[in-house]
């Protein structure tokens, strides 16, 4: 056992996400607070857009012509393909040098093609500045067939659209996609469908403000 440590535990978890980097290899790693008799066991979970641990099926994997360091704190994934995007990869560790402490298991670790940076809030007043809901990170050149929907609190679609070209302004489109009157401030949902199928999903809130309070 480390001197003056008496709990194995993991100081340096996965990033939360990783960039597929096609024709190359990719590194997911953890850092633990012992160098001495060390057991890691990398798995991986491909039920898309779900790297939570707690949810799906999560398969121990071996080292192949995919993966390397299977058993060591630094998994390699050579050559991997955009098809994975979604697949997420923790490890399990253990040391009998901590006696009576069961396994610990990392963080998930999500492979992406590219970093979306997805505001949570905007405002649309008329200024020029953050008058659109932007979505960055080349939503449409790595997802073509992305669709967007916005909710209110109600569960009311207040605006949808495919190929989304970041200009929704915070008006309240109806079903013939004409635009109505501007929405009230407060906060919205969106369910981004990254490839248009659902397999790959994105959910969270954007809250919409007005300096004069439309």
């Amino acid at each position: 056992m480390d001197a003056g440590s008496d709990t194995f535990e993991i100081i340096k978890e996965p990033n939360n996400t990783t960039r597929i980097i096609r024709e190359s290899e990719i590194e997911i790693s953890i850092l633990v607070n012992s160098v001495d008799n060390v057991a890691y066991k990398w798995q991986v979970n491909k039920s898309l857009g779900s790297p939570s641990s707690n949810t799906g099926e999560w398969i121990e994997i071996t080292d192949d012509n995919l993966y390397g360091g299977t058993r060591t704190n630094k998994l390699t994934i050579s050559n991997p393909l955009f098809s994975m995007e979604g697949w997420s990869y923790r490890v399990i560790t253990n040391s009998p040098s901590y006696l009576c402490q069961e396994e610990i298991i990392s963080k998930p670790s999500e492979l992406i093609i590219t970093y979306l940076i997805i505001p949570n809030a905007f405002s649309p007043d008329g200024d020029g500045i953050n008058d659109t809901w932007t979505i960055r990170g080349d939503l449409n050149e790595n997802y073509p067939n992305n669709q967007i929907r916005i909710f209110n609190r109600w569960g009311v679609s207040v605006y949808e659209t495919k190929g989304y070209q970041n200009d929704w302004n915070g008006s309240n489109y109806n079903s013939s996609g004409s635009t109505s009157l501007n929405l009230p401030v407060g906060t919205y949902f969106y369910l981004l469908d990254l490839n248009g199928d659902g397999s790959n999903i994105k959910k969270g809130y954007v809250y919409l403000t007005r300096m004069n309070n439309e």
